[in-house]
């Protein structure tokens, strides 16, 4: 049973990774600014958490690069490797710095236990079945 359950989840997240390959590769789909609600929930619960954040779904990197202008340490999670190509470009040109962002393929993460200070995953989880988003919860808890 566990194995088939581990099966399914990681065929969610293949299938999960091309759709959003084929997404980030269509000319309008990276977002040169940051999700508007996204900075109001920054400012008012986010920015006193701490400096060392985690973007769950860094998609195009545009909420990863407000943070890192407003001094938080910002690292990715991803599952799209053309969107993880993209954000490292943009941080080397932007930044002058490189970024860390893993590429998900089971919902683990190689960061230690109580790693981050705050995980944010800006409209990501409502892509996942319950079984992924069981895992990413058990995940982010645990980083």
């Amino acid at each position: 049973m566990q194995d088939s359950y581990s099966k399914d989840n990681l065929s969610v997240l293949k299938n999960n990774s091309q759709i959003w390959d084929d997404i980030y590769k269509a000319s309008d789909s990276i977002l040169d600014y940051p999700n508007e609600h996204f900075v109001r929930l920054f400012f008012r619960h986010l920015a006193p958490l701490g400096n060392r954040f985690l973007d769950w779904g860094i998609g195009s990197g545009n909420n990863a690069q407000f943070m890192t202008t407003q001094g938080k340490n910002v690292y990715g999670a991803e599952v799209s490797s053309y969107a993880i190509d993209t954000v490292k470009k943009l941080y080397k040109s932007q930044f002058n710095k490189a970024i860390k962002i893993e590429q998900i393929s089971d919902n683990k993460l190689n960061f230690k236990d109580n790693y981050f200070d705050c995980i944010v995953s800006w409209q990501v989880q409502c892509y996942n079945n319950e079984n992924t988003f069981k895992l990413f919860l058990e995940e982010s808890f645990r980083c």
